[in-house]
């Protein structure tokens, strides 16, 4: 999820190959909720959270840096577990 236009994520997704969808919040709705916006702009942190069928968050890592997202052993592991 990025504060990027829906259509700013379709380029990059297209332009980088990603194979799953993006997420829009230019209004920064969800980014406050879950309290990763950073401080003072109108963006979100680098940041993980994997989240169970019920709505459990069974991992969260939130970076300080645009690499500091969490190991992808950390993330697998939480993943198999959901």
């Amino acid at each position: 999820m990025s504060s990027d236009s829906p259509e700013t994520a379709a380029a990059f997704a297209e332009d980088d190959e990603i194979p799953f969808p993006l997420v829009s919040d230019p209004a920064l709705s969800a980014i406050r909720a879950w309290g990763v916006r950073h401080r003072g702009k109108d963006l979100a942190v680098p940041a993980v959270f994997v989240v169970d069928r019920s709505g459990i968050v069974r991992y969260r890592k939130i970076g300080e840096t645009i690499s500091d997202r969490g190991a992808s052993e950390e993330i697998l592991a939480a993943l198999d577990g959901v």
